[in-house]
């Protein structure tokens, strides 16, 4: 019994580093953050005054509070869904061997092995509105009517975030 009791003593010091590492970088954030949330702080100056719930009365009757969380939604779940479906889809494709498959499952993994900054501004020359190579493309064929500025117009915007994504 003294030996399990050891034991125990010795897995419980094993995960107190854990244990206190996710206290001050999880925990104590999530708790400041509540409290400044109820602060009229600037997030400059030292000066804290507590203020209750008025910036939550204040957030609730932001109409951008709700768009914003709308956008979220659709982002959520356009990426999900379809990530999902293409995902499937691919999966199946990747199983089969076929002439050209090679090629395909390195243009496949490709943007896995990139880093994200490298396909972020990759996208950013491919959406560019004036000379993009998506909209150069469009206008190349006749479809001028379909080139728009993809992540500055409020229509396009949210799904071209969604496609790239």
């Amino acid at each position: 019994m003294k030996n399990l009791g050891k034991r125990n003593l010795s897995a419980y010091l094993y995960i107190l580093p854990l244990l206190l590492l996710s206290f001050v970088f999880i925990y104590y954030c999530i708790a400041r953050t509540v409290y400044v949330s109820f602060t009229d702080w600037n997030g400059m100056t030292q000066d804290m005054n507590f203020i209750g719930l008025k910036n939550y009365t204040k957030l609730f009757k932001d109409k951008t509070f709700f768009l914003a969380i709308r956008n979220n939604i659709i982002f959520f779940f356009g990426t999900v869904f379809v990530q999902a479906a293409v995902g499937f889809f691919l999966a199946v494709l990747l199983k089969y061997k076929f002439r050209g498959s090679s090629v395909f499952k390195t243009v496949y993994f490709l943007p896995i092995a990139m880093a994200t900054s490298i396909i972020t501004a990759i996208f950013r020359f491919i959406l560019n509105p004036t000379h993009g190579d998506l909209n150069t493309l469009l206008r190349a064929v006749g479809l001028d009517s379909l080139a728009v500025a993809w992540l500055g117009d409020k229509n396009w915007a949210l799904v071209a975030v969604i496609l790239v994504n």
